[in-house]
């Protein structure tokens, strides 16, 4: 392996967590969730930031991403709530909110006969398993 390039944000934003996902417009892109509650999308082959957007009150401990035919969706967990955002139009789809009001801090989704599960984990002993009761759209 060669280091290919590095990505800097700002000095005070401590990253906590990094996703990798396909940006409808065909790019290969990163989600970097930061302490501050910051989400920033950049492009990886130009090392550049592409969008910076914060939402989140709480640090960002974990991302997940997945696509439907309506756009790459960027999945941000953020003290007890779980934000769905569409990456290329910023809007929030969908919140979600852990029942026993702990910090989620992990998240990973799964794609199943079309329809996308969420599994998502407090750090302690309870992990919740969401599922796609309707499509997301725009």
């Amino acid at each position: 392996m060669s280091l290919l390039g590095t990505l800097e944000s700002q000095p005070s934003c401590t990253v906590c967590a990094l996703a990798v996902f396909l940006h409808p417009d065909g790019r290969m892109c990163l989600a970097s969730g930061h302490l501050n509650g910051d989400i920033c999308l950049w492009d990886l082959k130009s090392q550049t930031l592409v969008k910076a957007f914060r939402e989140h009150r709480a640090p960002i401990w974990s991302f997940t991403t997945f696509t439907q035919k309506n756009g790459s969706m960027c999945l941000a967990s953020g003290g007890n709530v779980i934000k769905i955002w569409n990456v290329e139009s910023l809007e929030l789809m969908r919140e979600l909110g852990a029942p026993d009001e702990k910090n989620i801090s992990y998240l990973t989704t799964l794609t199943c006969h079309g329809k996308v599960c969420l599994v998502s984990c407090n750090g302690t002993s309870t992990m919740m398993i969401w599922e796609e009761k309707e499509r997301l759209t725009s």
